[in-house]
């Protein structure tokens, strides 16, 4: 079940067992918050039980056991578990026979096979159109506007995470002037840009060949990110656009997104930066990345350095 469904489905029954998992937070606490207040549980403290990660999942299924205290049913709450193999077997024995006056909700750290009887919740990130939609309906109930050039732009700034979003919508209401309006220049001046979109910069700039530009955004990079992760990021970019530039020209992007399992919208901004390197150049760059990434994990090579050899050989 998506995101968008899990909502609509409370209406219509609430089942034994959910399990969220996905990358976005803020998806993951509304499909909480909307649990417990379709459950229409009038004594919390004794009917709504939450454990956090580090919690023995043998107390946890006993909770589930217990009975509602003077509501119709109670609710069981697992945030962030590590959901290995063995918790996996008894939440699958559990989940045979459940508690029908409870019910079970898990999140988790990554992904994990379906399990039967569990109804899996997909809370991973919306796309534009849905992100687009929700904030600005969030806004107008607070009396505030935002131009869409502006949200395109906080969208790509938070690599499409509600919970950055939101996080900076917090911020920029509280700089907003009397009329209420939040401008892409306000956007571009006070909000953090995600890694992510540093990254889509820099590969702009080493496209167009705008050296200073690129070394300033690679600087940036450098002080504020872990060296590896670095890498390994600006080869999944460039892996992404090199597979995009492989992929037949008569696929529209959504095709290409399902295939690569990305947003359409990202697929459209890759194609647009394969135009400035071409398919032979990719090949070079994603070969280099690959033998820095190589080079770090078998050797004393200086991170630092082999970052600013990439950039040299991009804009060669």
């Amino acid at each position: 079940m998506k995101f968008v469904e899990f909502k609509k489905s409370l209406q219509e029954i609430i089942e034994p067992i959910y399990l969220f998992y996905g990358e976005d937070r803020y998806l993951i606490e509304t499909c909480i918050k909307n649990l417990k207040l379709s459950s229409e549980i009038e004594y919390p403290d004794f009917n709504i039980v939450s454990y956090g990660e580090d919690a023995n999942f043998e107390d946890v299924l006993t909770a589930c056991e217990t009975l509602p205290l003077m509501d119709k049913m109670r609710i069981v709450i697992v945030k962030d578990i590590d959901f290995n193999e063995d918790k996996r077997k008894k939440l699958i024995e559990y989940a045979k026979k459940p508690n029908k006056s409870v019910t079970l909700a898990i999140t988790i750290k990554g992904e994990t096979k379906p399990i039967d009887s569990v109804t899996f919740v997909d809370c991973n990130k919306l796309d534009a159109t849905m992100i687009r939609r929700k904030v600005l309906t969030d806004l107008k109930d607070k009396g505030f506007l935002i131009s869409d050039e502006a949200l395109k732009t906080l969208i790509l700034y938070c690599d499409y995470n509600l919970t950055q979003i939101y996080s900076e919508l917090d911020k920029l209401i509280a700089f907003a002037d009397e009329n209420k309006v939040i401008t892409e220049e306000m956007i571009r001046t006070l909000s953090v840009r995600d890694c992510t979109y540093n990254i889509f910069e820099l590969t702009e700039a080493l496209g167009n060949k705008r050296s200073e530009d690129a070394l300033k955004i690679l600087d940036y990079l450098i002080d504020e990110e872990d060296h590896i992760a670095l890498i390994g990021l600006l080869y999944g970019h460039y892996r992404r656009l090199l597979m995009v530039t492989l992929s037949p020209p008569d696929l529209d992007n959504a095709t290409i997104a399902d295939q690569l399992q990305i947003k359409p919208y990202a697929v459209k901004i890759a194609r647009q930066q394969c135009r400035l390197f071409g398919k032979q150049k990719l090949y070079i760059l994603c070969d280099k990345l690959h033998n820095i990434d190589l080079n770090i994990k078998s050797t004393f090579t200086n991170t630092k350095n082999e970052l600013y050899s990439f950039v040299f050989s991009a804009l060669n």
